[in-house]
């Protein structure tokens, strides 16, 4: 009997220290899907530069009549051009919309990864705070899915007047594990969602298998009030926004003109 508990504590040992080693190894490989895309003729690029150098491309959609701008993050297999048509919905829903690709995706420069992303949003971040010089208070950091831990790491570092997160997880491995299973993790937004001090939209769909709603749940109460969760039934990861139909901008927009 102590002969099978040790070679079964054994085998336990080795199959977690496998799971550790390949998070390790492999995890930007299963996290980003990047492919290269220009923008379309006629949508102006605008250069922008991380703090490491590296070149970010992004698109501003100005709106003279908006009351806010939405800094748009996307998901990790999309990219600028692809995510053109939504932006457009969104200034035609009333707002100004900037946006950028991470780096490796689109027209950016560099090799995705975690604090890439992190630095594209915040060169994003201050293009329109100092450039354009841009009121903090009139951005809302909308990010979806993989673009929820570009906007919450924004949120939780520098003033904002809304946080929009869609579709968007916990942290990175507990999308394929669910529990809490390795002591390190990537994009912990869970971590941060508490240290966001600006009201807060979850929108998740009730029928997302690729990132399940108990995600969206759990960063609503992490989150410190005003916050907001909209559930959207039989809503997917990828077809939240068809399945929620003209409900979808009315969310954004409600939400926006709930704002101070």
């Amino acid at each position: 009997m102590m002969r099978l508990l040790l070679r079964t504590a054994a085998a336990l040992a080795a199959g977690y220290a496998l799971l550790a080693l390949f998070a390790l190894l492999f995890a930007d490989s299963m996290i980003f899907y990047p492919h290269r895309a220009e923008l379309p003729a006629g949508a102006a690029a605008i250069g922008l530069r991380g703090a490491d150098g590296t070149a970010i491309s992004a698109v501003h959609l100005r709106n003279d009549g908006a009351r806010f701008t939405v800094l748009y993050s996307y998901g990790n297999g999309d990219d600028l051009a692809g995510a053109l048509p939504l932006l457009e919905d969104l200034r035609r829903a009333g707002f100004a919309v900037f946006a950028y690709d991470y780096p490796g995706y689109g027209a950016s420069g560099g090799r995705p990864s975690e604090q890439g992303v992190y630095r594209a949003v915040e060169a994003a971040y201050d293009h329109l705070t100092t450039v354009e010089r841009l009121p903090p208070g009139r951005i809302i950091a909308f990010g979806r899915s993989l673009g929820g831990a570009a906007a919450v790491d924004l949120a939780a570092r520098r003033p904002v007047a809304a946080l929009v997160m869609e579709s968007s997880f916990v942290t990175a491995f507990r999308v394929m594990t669910g529990a809490p299973l390795l002591p390190f993790d990537k994009f912990r937004n869970i971590e941060k969602v508490g240290r966001v001090h600006c009201p807060v939209l979850f929108v998740h769909g009730t029928a997302d298998r690729t990132i399940p709603d108990w995600h969206g749940r759990a960063l609503f109460h992490a989150a410190n009030q005003p916050k907001r969760l909209v559930l959207v039934e039989n809503g997917g990861h990828n077809d939240l926004c068809q399945v929620a139909g003209t409900r979808y901008l009315q969310i954004v927009r409600d939400f926006a003109d709930s704002l101070p």
